[in-house]
């Protein structure tokens, strides 16, 4: 009953798929049979009965190793093939090994003659490839002193082969007819007065014996210099160092002059005199200026400096007309005096002021005042030198030039002060 059934079910659904035209399904009815599907095992497999695998090897005579050609082959008979029974290989290198991958070794390439090739592979490179074992270069040619070396090549050398050697340096140099010019026999004359052959110049004190032995005699020992009845030493001036016999430093007739204990020759020296030649001392300003020394020389330096190195100017600024604040005079420097400083300055009048007023006067250059303190004549005073505050020079403003022009300017004129007179005093500094 429940056979029927199912059967009953099965012819409804295939009923019903084409009347719904359910052509996307496979039927149950196609499993395994002809332009149908083929089933799987429980192992899900192709079950040997529906696979076109050959069921023997007794006819296979291409493809892989027992299987006929056209016929899928199975695992097992894979596995049990010889690579050597494969069909001869090609020149596809796509599983050529490599730095990356696992592969099949390069085709080999035949060398030229007398080389061998090896597979192998270079730093910096990424597949094996044919190389040369070793080539053709010829060893090079040793020198003497030559470096180890490591070297560069990545080449082999040849068990026999040879460097070349230079030529023997002892069978020419043996050869030569005198192959030691530049030297000399010690048998042979040398007269040690040049080098070379001569043999070179000896040194006196470490070649020679004897140097102590006086085997000179025409000559002075050094031990005689300054020795009693030896030879006198000079400086290095070339002056005679030791004192001469007749040599004294006290003056004595027919006796040579040496210095004195200070190191001077004074006392041969007589004074000068306005009669006499000899030691003149030079005098200074103040002495110059007193003027009754007749000993001391008078130097250009001393003799500026003193009272004749002054040049007094006079200036009158009114006459019998009565001072006035607008009085004023001029001075004109002359190329004579240029570089020189105002050293003094004075004035004096006729009238003294009969007032409380004094007289004040300023001396300028140009528009400069030269006075700190100004110049004064007090009130019932005639002279600057009987002031209560003398005038002070400006040390700073006191030098004057060519051309250079000098005023005198009343700022206090008193009452009724008649011929005033100022006196500017310059000199060389």
């Amino acid at each position: 009953m429940k056979t029927d059934l199912t059967g009953v079910i099965r012819d409804l659904v295939e009923a019903l798929q084409g009347v719904l035209g359910a052509t996307g399904y496979q039927k149950e009815s196609e499993k395994g049979a002809a332009s149908g599907y083929a089933p799987l095992g429980v192992d899900t497999k192709v079950p040997d009965a529906n696979s076109q695998v050959a069921s023997t090897h007794a006819t296979a005579t291409t493809g892989v190793h027992g299987v006929g050609a056209g016929t899928v082959a199975k695992t097992s008979d894979i596995t049990a093939t010889k690579i050597d029974a494969l069909t001869a290989g090609d020149d596809n290198t796509t599983l050529d090994t490599s730095t990356t991958a696992h592969g099949l070794a390069p085709k080999a390439v035949a060398p030229a003659a007398g080389l061998i090739n090896v597979l192998g592979i270079a730093n910096g490179e990424t597949a094996i490839t044919n190389k040369a074992l070793f080539d053709a270069t010829a060893p090079s040619t040793q020198a003497f002193a030559d470096a180890a070396a490591v070297g560069t090549a990545v080449a082999s050398a040849r068990r026999d082969h040879k460097h070349a050697m230079m030529a023997d340096p002892v069978t020419a140099h043996a050869a030569a007819a005198d192959p030691h010019t530049g030297y000399r026999l010690e048998s042979a004359d040398h007269s040690h007065q040049s080098t070379g052959a001569q043999a070179g110049k000896l040194d006196h004190g470490l070649a020679l014996d004897g140097l102590a032995d006086d085997d000179h005699t025409q000559y002075q020992l050094e031990s005689e210099k300054g020795a009693a009845s030896g030879y006198a030493s000079l400086s290095a001036a070339t002056k005679v160092v030791e004192d001469p016999v007749n040599a004294t430093a006290t003056p004595t007739a027919s006796k040579i002059p040496i210095a004195d204990a200070g190191g001077k020759v004074d006392g041969w020296v007589s004074a000068s005199s306005t009669t006499v030649s000899g030691i003149t001392e030079a005098a200074i300003a103040s002495e110059v200026t007193t003027g009754t020394d007749a000993a001391r020389a008078v130097t250009p330096d001393a003799l500026a400096g003193s009272d004749y190195g002054k040049r007094v100017v006079p200036i009158l600024l009114n006459a019998a007309t009565a001072l006035a604040l607008t009085d004023a005079a001029m001075f004109r420097v002359p190329a004579i005096m240029n570089g020189w400083n105002l050293v003094a300055v004075a004035a004096a009048c006729k009238s003294p002021g009969s007032t409380a007023n004094a007289v004040t006067i300023t001396v300028k250059n140009g528009a400069t005042s030269m006075l700190s303190t100004n110049l004064t004549i007090d009130q019932d005073e005639m002279d600057s030198s009987n002031a209560a505050t003398p005038a002070v020079i400006d040390t700073a403003q006191d030098d004057v030039a060519t051309a250079e022009q000098i005023w005198v300017e009343i700022t206090g004129a008193g009452t009724a002060v008649t011929y005033l007179e100022v006196e500017l005093t310059f000199q060389l500094p």
